[in-house]
C-alpha cells in the first residue's frame, strides 16, 4: 500500500460511510492509487479508472434527474 496523499472525501453509499483516499503510486512514474474504503471493505483502483467511474456516476445522476423532471439539461 502506498503513502496516503490526502483524503478526498467521506461519502455515504449503500447505508455505509466510506473514505475516498488518494495514495502515492506503487511504482515510480505510475499513476496515483485511489482507495474507496471503510472498516469492512476496501477497493483499490488507479486514478484514471476512478475518474472514469466518477464521471459515469455523475453522468448517470444527471440523466436520471432529467428523466424524472428534476433538472433541465
Amino acid at each position: 500500500m502506498g503513502e496516503v496523499l490526502k483524503v478526498i472525501k467521506e461519502i455515504k453509499l449503500g447505508g455505509g460511510k466510506f473514505l475516498i483516499e488518494q495514495n502515492a503510486p506503487l511504482i515510480t512514474g505510475g499513476s496515483n492509487v485511489i482507495h474507496l474504503q471503510n472498516e469492512k471493505f476496501r477497493m483499490e483502483m488507479s486514478e484514471p479508472e476512478f475518474l472514469k467511474i466518477a464521471g459515469s456516476i455523475a453522468w448517470a445522476r444527471r440523466n436520471f434527474d432529467f428523466l424524472k423532471g428534476r433538472k433541465k439539461t
